[in-house]
Formats: C-alpha cells, sequence, structure tokens
C-alpha cells in the first residue's frame, strides 16, 4: 500500500510540473497579436496587393480550375456557385449554397441514395 501511495505521489508531481512547464512553454513562445490600423499608408499597400494579384482578372473570370498534388482536382463556376472535385475514379458535384443537391459520381456511375451521403 505504501508503494502505490509513492508511487501515486511521484504521477502525481509529473503531471504538475508537466503542466506547468507547458503552461511557461506557452507563454513563453506565444507572440501578442499585431495591431493594425487604418490609415493611408496600409490602403496603399493595400490596393498594390490587390492590383497584384490581379483582382480585376479574378472578378471577371468565372471558371477557376486547379489542381492539389497532381490528385485531386477541382473546377469551380463562381456564376452558379458550383465546384466539381475529382480525384482518383470518384467525382462530386457540389452545390456550394446547398449541400444536400450534390451529386458523386463513382467510375462515372452515379452514386444515389443513402450511399451519396454516406461518401459526402
Amino acid at each position: 500500500m505504501n508503494k502505490i501511495k509513492k508511487l501515486f505521489k511521484y504521477l502525481l508531481f509529473l503531471v504538475i510540473g508537466i503542466t506547468i512547464l507547458l503552461s511557461v512553454l506557452a507563454y513563453v513562445m506565444s507572440e501578442p497579436r499585431p495591431e493594425g490600423n487604418r490609415n493611408r499608408e496600409a490602403d496603399i499597400l493595400a490596393t498594390k496587393m490587390i492590383d497584384a494579384l490581379g483582382q480585376q482578372s479574378f472578378d471577371s473570370t468565372n471558371i477557376l480550375q486547379w489542381s492539389f498534388a497532381g490528385k485531386n482536382h477541382y473546377i469551380w463556376d463562381k456564376q452558379r456557385n458550383l465546384a466539381q472535385i475529382t480525384w482518383g475514379e470518384n467525382k462530386v458535384i457540389l452545390n456550394l449554397d446547398d449541400h444536400s443537391i450534390a451529386k458523386v459520381y463513382n467510375n462515372d456511375e452515379l452514386i444515389s441514395g443513402d450511399e451519396n451521403k454516406i461518401s459526402l
């Protein structure tokens, strides 16, 4: 019984010590939030960034297409707010306003009913 009490006591001190150590580490490593200010210089910088990124081109483009890691492929129709996501033999056509009317395909075969909901 005495050994169990000692073991419990050591474990309790260990847990308390680790908790204190992690708390101090989190406090030391955390950085304060940067403070923003609204002034003319900030507006000019933001405008330059938007111009460099091609905001007008983005706004006038209706369909965007990209791939991630060469495996996942995305097509986004901004006007109709639809997205097509493909990976492997799977394809999802997703209405971004209402996910409940999404269509799921596997090997170009429409999956319906409960299987469709599970796939999403």
